[in-house]
């Protein structure tokens, strides 16, 4: 009944904040080993050592975060491309990635170095199709050559190995191929090593999981609800439950536990559900709700490790109420990382 009477004098924004909302009425609590993270994004080559980044480290540790990674991306042309490039008018210098390693060590936080490969005309990196297999891994494990080592140069705790780079794992030779490249990345860095899949179903293509320290995913997969559009908590929670079950399977099979490399929501009415995207109204409801649907869907599994929140802008990019972007610092689902975070 406390939780009817203050629902009417604060209204359900505030609810989200003070946690009434929780139909168990216990405080909302992380395990103790779960992984606070946040993706601390940067396209200019010096943002990450310019002191905007510093303040970014300063309100993501606030926000309860212990964990940051860093997402230096790299580019190809086009999705036919086997070459990929550094692009020196938007990818970070690694002098950059380590100032801002340092900074955020000198704050108690981890480190994950988690590089991206970008396509210029527009393709997912997800879709590529190199016309030369085989250029293209010999260029990508220079990539890798490069950031495993600038990983192990800047202390990192954790080094993402791939991401999102669903058409380049699917056959027996791609396996192959990165076993190596994670054979070489453990030559040259002594940390954990996990790649970021594409949603769980790209997660359960993959058969190099037994290499590797966690089966990592972007879960930007979409939450099927009666009102897509502006669902409550309950019913996204529920909707999680397909989604887990399927990630039980992956952990049992490989005997990894299983870590959220990106998850975000955009501040924007269906974001759950991921309908249109930047373009539907601003709701910083929506965002909150997800928010705190998949602490409250994920926090009691055992065998997973946490999450690493989609996005946290070292350029100081997408912040405040009037966004509808997938940043949450000085939204509602801000509140929401400091009640489970740092509750």
């Amino acid at each position: 009944m406390l939780g009817v009477f203050i629902a009417a004098a604060l209204g359900f924004g505030a609810l989200i904040a003070l946690k009434v909302i929780d139909l168990g009425g216990e405080p909302a609590k992380l395990p103790d080993d779960w992984q606070r993270g946040m993706n601390l994004t940067a396209f200019l080559p010096e943002a990450y050592s310019d002191p905007k980044a510093q303040e970014a480290l300063r309100t993501a540790k606030d926000a309860g975060t212990d964990l940051v990674a860093l997402t230096p991306t790299s580019y190809m042309a086009n999705s036919t491309s086997s070459q990929i490039e550094a692009d020196p008018a938007k990818t970070p210098s690694d002098q950059s990635v380590l100032a801002v390693a340092a900074d955020a060590h000198s704050m108690g936080l981890q480190v994950a170095i988690k590089p991206h490969v970008d396509v210029v005309d527009g393709t997912f990196r997800g879709e590529i199709q190199p016309s030369d297999r085989a250029a293209w891994f010999e260029s990508y494990g220079n990539l890798v050559d490069r950031y495993a080592a600038l990983a192990q140069q800047a202390n990192a705790d954790v080094f993402v190995i791939g991401t999102e780079l669903t058409t380049m794992t699917g056959s027996d030779g791609d396996t192959e191929a990165w076993r190596a490249l994670i054979q070489r990345a453990r030559s040259a860095f002594d940390g954990r090593i996990t790649f970021a899949a594409n949603w769980v179903q790209g997660a359960q293509t993959i058969d190099f999981w037994d290499d590797l320290d966690y089966v990592g995913i972007d879960a930007y997969m979409p939450l099927k609800t009666r009102n897509a559009q502006d669902p409550g908590v309950d019913a996204l929670v529920a909707a999680w439950r397909p989604y887990v079950a399927a990630m039980k399977k992956l952990n049992e099979e490989w005997d990894k536990p299983v870590l959220f490399t990106e998850l975000g929501y955009e501040s924007r009415l269906g974001t759950a559900a991921r309908m249109n995207q930047g373009s539907a109204q601003i709701s910083q409801e929506a965002q909150a709700n997800a928010y705190e649907a998949a602490f409250r869907a994920l926090s009691p599994l055992p065998w997973f490790a946490g999450i690493w929140w989609w996005e946290w802008s070292a350029e100081r990019i997408g912040i405040g109420p009037s966004d509808g972007g997938f940043n949450p610092e000085g939204k509602q689902a801000e509140s929401v990382l400091k009640d489970w975070q740092k509750g």
